[in-house]
């Protein structure tokens, strides 16, 4: 009986499973608390990791397809701006929340010519080393300082508003976050932690962190938009699953 239970003990841990629980145990003396002045004072002080990977691909352990794979995290990004740019349309405008130095908008804008994109970020510091680093291939993108809970726009402004894992750093402060992109949004797509549909080593690597866990609790909660959720095969860390989140109005709203 031992045996036989050793060894199902055994093949646990070897599973995928259980390397990631050993990884996110191995992971908890990281900093984990993520509010607004933390994630400030961070990114003002620690230059833009962003531009690092752009420009120095660098290859790290992800999830490609459901396998562990070594791939450079720019291949990662790549992977989801195709998953982005499917939900565009063919004309209009764009804002992608927590945008960064741009370089995803720069990357979108390249691959849809005709539509005009926006980008807000709450850090100041990552809009000037956008400005610094990438110059005339901002041309068509509007980048503004901005926080989620209070958004500088009008109701229904953009046809598509969309957050690669910005979000995840938002848990305390989801629910004005969500209501906000809603409001400005005719369409919203969000690739960010998928806590549901993420093993139990993927949960308390979330929870270690204080990352999102209810967005789609949030967006559900919004009765009258649909929201749709799908699990992604590929993402950068093994411990923190993505998931695709497509939220749309009532089609008599849409228009």
């Amino acid at each position: 009986m031992l045996t036989r239970i050793s060894k199902a003990v055994a093949r646990r841990l070897l599973s995928r499973e259980g390397y990631y629980f050993f990884r996110a145990y191995l992971d908890l003396d990281e900093p984990h608390v993520r509010d607004q002045p933390r994630v400030m004072a961070a990114y003002s002080t620690s230059g833009s990791r962003d531009l690092d990977l752009m420009y120095h691909p660098t290859d790290r352990e992800c999830v490609i397809d459901g396998s562990l794979k070594i791939v450079s995290s720019d291949y990662v990004r790549r992977c989801h701006l195709d998953v982005i740019s499917g939900y565009l349309p063919d004309r209009g405008r764009v804002l992608e929340v927590g945008c960064g130095n741009a370089i995803n908008l720069i990357e979108l804008r390249k691959m849809n010519p005709n539509l005009e994109f926006f980008g807000v970020d709450y850090v100041p510091q990552r809009l000037e080393q956008a400005q610094k680093y990438f110059g005339a291939d901002l041309d068509g993108i509007h980048l503004q300082e901005g926080d989620v809970q209070h958004l500088d726009f009008n109701d229904k402004s953009f046809d598509v508003v969309f957050s690669i894992h910005c979000l995840e750093q938002c848990e305390r402060i989801l629910s004005k976050a969500v209501s906000e992109i809603l409001r400005v949004a005719k369409k919203v797509v969000h690739i960010e932690p998928d806590f549901q549909n993420s093993n139990y080593a993927q949960r308390k690597f979330l929870k270690s962190r204080d990352y999102l866990r209810s967005l789609r609790r949030e967006l559900l909660a919004h009765s009258d938009w649909k929201t749709t959720v799908s699990g992604l095969d590929t993402y950068f860390n093994p411990l923190n699953r993505s998931g695709l989140f497509v939220s749309s109005p009532p089609v008599s709203e849409a228009r």
